[in-house]
Protein backbone atom coordinates (compact mmCIF):
# COMPACT_ATOMS: atom_id res chain seq x y z
CA UNK A 1 0.00 0.00 0.00
CA UNK A 2 2.81 2.43 0.79
CA UNK A 3 4.42 1.68 -2.52
CA UNK A 4 1.19 2.33 -4.43
CA UNK A 5 0.61 5.67 -2.66
CA UNK A 6 4.24 6.75 -3.40
CA UNK A 7 3.79 5.92 -7.10
CA UNK A 8 0.43 7.74 -7.14
CA UNK A 9 1.91 10.85 -5.50
CA UNK A 10 4.87 10.88 -7.92
CA UNK A 11 2.46 10.50 -10.85
CA UNK A 12 0.32 13.42 -9.59
CA UNK A 13 3.44 15.63 -9.22
CA UNK A 14 4.62 14.80 -12.75
CA UNK A 15 1.18 15.41 -14.29
CA UNK A 16 0.81 18.67 -12.31
CA UNK A 17 4.25 19.91 -13.45
CA UNK A 18 3.37 18.98 -17.09
CA UNK A 19 0.08 20.90 -16.93
CA UNK A 20 1.81 23.99 -15.45
CA UNK A 21 4.48 23.96 -18.18
CA UNK A 22 1.89 23.25 -20.89
CA UNK A 23 -0.33 26.10 -19.80
CA UNK A 24 2.52 28.66 -19.29
CA UNK A 25 3.16 31.31 -21.95
CA UNK A 26 6.43 30.94 -23.93
CA UNK A 27 7.73 34.26 -22.57
CA UNK A 28 8.09 32.75 -19.10
CA UNK A 29 10.87 30.47 -20.39
CA UNK A 30 12.83 33.22 -22.14
CA UNK A 31 15.58 35.35 -20.61
CA UNK A 32 14.65 38.72 -19.25
CA UNK A 33 15.23 41.17 -22.11
CA UNK A 34 16.22 43.91 -19.66
CA UNK A 35 19.49 42.22 -18.77
CA UNK A 36 22.37 43.78 -20.59
CA UNK A 37 24.77 41.61 -22.47
CA UNK A 38 28.34 42.85 -22.49
CA UNK A 39 29.27 43.57 -26.06
CA UNK A 40 32.78 42.73 -27.09
CA UNK A 41 34.78 45.58 -28.52
CA UNK A 42 35.43 44.91 -32.17
CA UNK A 43 38.67 45.90 -33.82
CA UNK A 44 37.82 48.32 -36.62
CA UNK A 45 41.29 48.74 -38.04
CA UNK A 46 44.65 47.07 -37.74
CA UNK A 47 48.02 48.16 -39.10
CA UNK A 48 51.49 46.69 -38.88
CA UNK A 49 54.80 48.57 -38.92
CA UNK A 50 53.33 52.07 -38.82
CA UNK A 51 54.98 55.47 -38.77
CA UNK A 52 52.73 58.44 -38.17
CA UNK A 53 53.34 62.17 -37.90
CA UNK A 54 51.10 64.95 -36.68
CA UNK A 55 51.51 68.56 -37.77
CA UNK A 56 50.28 71.86 -36.34
CA UNK A 57 48.03 74.25 -38.27
CA UNK A 58 51.17 76.19 -39.24
CA UNK A 59 52.79 73.05 -40.66
CA UNK A 60 55.30 72.36 -37.89
CA UNK A 61 55.79 68.73 -36.89
CA UNK A 62 54.30 68.09 -33.43
CA UNK A 63 55.26 64.44 -33.01
CA UNK A 64 56.43 61.29 -34.74
CA UNK A 65 55.28 57.87 -33.58
CA UNK A 66 56.24 54.39 -34.76
CA UNK A 67 54.87 51.02 -33.73
CA UNK A 68 55.02 47.46 -35.04
CA UNK A 69 51.26 47.08 -34.40
CA UNK A 70 48.36 49.53 -34.10
CA UNK A 71 44.67 48.85 -33.47
CA UNK A 72 41.68 51.17 -33.81
CA UNK A 73 38.51 49.98 -32.05
CA UNK A 74 34.97 50.30 -33.36
CA UNK A 75 33.13 53.24 -31.81
CA UNK A 76 36.30 54.49 -30.12
CA UNK A 77 38.70 57.03 -31.55
CA UNK A 78 41.75 56.03 -29.53
CA UNK A 79 44.66 54.07 -30.97
CA UNK A 80 46.27 51.18 -29.12
CA UNK A 81 49.95 50.73 -29.92
CA UNK A 82 52.34 47.88 -29.26
CA UNK A 83 55.94 48.83 -28.45
CA UNK A 84 55.44 52.50 -29.39
CA UNK A 85 58.36 54.82 -30.05
CA UNK A 86 57.28 58.44 -29.67
CA UNK A 87 59.19 61.68 -30.31
CA UNK A 88 57.58 65.05 -29.58
CA UNK A 89 58.73 68.33 -31.09
CA UNK A 90 56.59 71.06 -29.50
CA UNK A 91 55.86 74.15 -31.55
CA UNK A 92 56.45 77.76 -30.59
CA UNK A 93 59.48 80.05 -30.18
CA UNK A 94 59.79 79.25 -26.44
CA UNK A 95 60.07 75.53 -27.14
CA UNK A 96 62.98 75.51 -29.59
CA UNK A 97 65.25 72.57 -28.81
CA UNK A 98 62.81 71.10 -26.29
CA UNK A 99 61.60 67.61 -26.87
CA UNK A 100 60.71 64.30 -25.31
CA UNK A 101 61.11 60.76 -26.57
CA UNK A 102 59.31 57.72 -25.17
CA UNK A 103 59.78 53.95 -25.37
CA UNK A 104 57.25 51.55 -23.84
CA UNK A 105 55.67 48.10 -24.15
CA UNK A 106 52.14 49.43 -24.81
CA UNK A 107 50.58 52.81 -25.49
CA UNK A 108 47.26 54.50 -26.13
CA UNK A 109 46.95 57.73 -28.11
CA UNK A 110 43.70 59.63 -27.66
CA UNK A 111 41.61 60.32 -30.75
CA UNK A 112 42.37 64.02 -30.53
CA UNK A 113 46.08 63.27 -30.30
CA UNK A 114 46.59 65.37 -27.18
CA UNK A 115 47.13 62.59 -24.61
CA UNK A 116 49.49 59.64 -24.71
CA UNK A 117 49.22 56.88 -22.08
CA UNK A 118 52.16 54.49 -21.84
CA UNK A 119 52.40 51.23 -19.93
CA UNK A 120 55.18 48.74 -19.24
CA UNK A 121 58.90 49.55 -19.02
CA UNK A 122 58.38 53.20 -19.94
CA UNK A 123 61.49 55.25 -20.61
CA UNK A 124 61.41 58.97 -21.40
CA UNK A 125 64.34 61.12 -22.50
CA UNK A 126 63.73 64.83 -21.95
CA UNK A 127 65.89 67.30 -23.90
CA UNK A 128 66.10 71.07 -24.30
CA UNK A 129 66.16 71.76 -20.56
CA UNK A 130 69.15 72.69 -18.38
CA UNK A 131 70.21 69.06 -18.30
CA UNK A 132 69.01 66.09 -20.31
CA UNK A 133 66.84 63.91 -18.09
CA UNK A 134 65.89 60.24 -18.27
CA UNK A 135 62.65 59.19 -16.60
CA UNK A 136 61.68 55.54 -16.14
CA UNK A 137 58.43 54.18 -14.67
CA UNK A 138 55.90 51.38 -15.07
CA UNK A 139 53.37 53.81 -16.58
CA UNK A 140 53.30 57.44 -17.74
CA UNK A 141 50.78 59.94 -19.07
CA UNK A 142 51.87 62.71 -21.44
CA UNK A 143 49.72 65.71 -22.37
CA UNK A 144 51.12 66.98 -25.65
CA UNK A 145 49.66 70.48 -25.77
CA UNK A 146 50.59 71.34 -22.16
CA UNK A 147 53.86 69.36 -22.26
CA UNK A 148 53.08 67.69 -18.92
CA UNK A 149 54.31 64.21 -18.03
CA UNK A 150 52.89 62.41 -14.98
CA UNK A 151 52.81 59.09 -13.18
CA UNK A 152 51.31 57.73 -9.96
CA UNK A 153 53.74 54.79 -9.99
CA UNK A 154 57.31 54.49 -8.71
CA UNK A 155 59.80 56.34 -10.89
CA UNK A 156 63.50 57.04 -11.40
CA UNK A 157 64.57 60.47 -12.69
CA UNK A 158 68.22 60.72 -13.70
CA UNK A 159 70.49 63.49 -14.94
CA UNK A 160 74.24 63.42 -15.52
CA UNK A 161 74.86 64.38 -11.87
CA UNK A 162 71.84 63.14 -9.93
CA UNK A 163 69.34 60.36 -9.48
CA UNK A 164 65.95 60.74 -7.77
CA UNK A 165 63.48 57.95 -6.97
CA UNK A 166 59.99 58.20 -5.57
CA UNK A 167 56.31 57.47 -6.08
CA UNK A 168 54.18 59.91 -8.07
CA UNK A 169 55.51 62.70 -10.27
CA UNK A 170 54.20 65.59 -12.36
CA UNK A 171 56.63 67.30 -14.70
CA UNK A 172 55.89 70.56 -16.52
CA UNK A 173 58.41 70.55 -19.38
CA UNK A 174 57.57 74.15 -20.34
CA UNK A 175 58.84 75.39 -16.97
CA UNK A 176 61.35 72.57 -16.38
CA UNK A 177 59.56 72.02 -13.05
CA UNK A 178 59.03 68.59 -11.51
CA UNK A 179 56.73 67.94 -8.54
CA UNK A 180 57.62 64.77 -6.63
CA UNK A 181 54.80 63.33 -4.53
CA UNK A 182 56.06 60.74 -2.04
CA UNK A 183 58.83 58.36 -0.95
CA UNK A 184 61.44 60.64 -2.51
CA UNK A 185 65.11 59.72 -2.29
CA UNK A 186 67.88 61.47 -4.15
CA UNK A 187 71.59 61.15 -4.79
CA UNK A 188 73.62 64.09 -6.15
CA UNK A 189 77.16 63.67 -7.41
CA UNK A 190 79.02 66.96 -7.00
CA UNK A 191 81.78 67.03 -9.60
Amino acid sequence: MIRQSFIGTALLIIVGWFLIVWDSPPESFMRDSKTSVVQEIQVEGYMASITSQRFSVTGEQLFLITSPKMQLFEGDSRLELTQPRFFSLPEGPNNKGKGIAFLADFGTLSGTGDRLSLLGNVKAVITGTEQEKTLTAASLEYQLTEMIVSTEESFILKTAQSSVTGKGLVGDLNKDLFTLKSKVRGVHDAI
